[in-house]
C-alpha cells in the first residue's frame, strides 16, 4: 500500500512539474489558483497557533504575523510551496 501510494504522489509531482513547465496538454487538466492565500484562515482550519503553523511549515511567527495582518504577502513561489506542503501533510 505505502508503495502504491508512494507512487502516485510522485506521479502526481511530475505531471504538476510538466504543467507548470508547460509540457504537459493544458486541457487535460483544471486549475484554480485562488486570488489570494489566506494564511489565518488555513491556520485555523488546522487548528494550530501561530507557533506551531510557523514551525511546522518552517516560516518564522513574526513573517506569519505579517501575512495574517496584511503587511506582508506571500510571494507566489511561497503559496505554491505552502500549499503543496498542507495538501501533502
Amino acid at each position: 500500500m505505502r508503495k502504491t501510494v508512494t507512487k502516485s504522489i510522485l506521479r502526481g509531482l511530475e505531471q504538476a512539474v510538466a504543467y507548470a513547465r508547460g509540457a504537459a496538454d493544458r486541457s487535460r487538466y483544471r486549475v484554480h489558483v485562488p486570488q489570494r492565500l489566506d494564511v489565518r484562515a488555513i491556520r485555523a482550519k488546522l487548528g494550530m497557533t501561530q507557533e506551531e503553523f510557523a514551525g511546522q511549515f518552517g516560516f518564522s511567527v513574526n513573517t506569519l504575523r505579517h501575512w495574517e495582518h496584511g503587511k506582508r504577502r506571500l510571494d507566489r513561489e511561497g503559496e505554491r510551496w505552502t500549499r503543496v506542503r498542507i495538501e501533502f501533510e
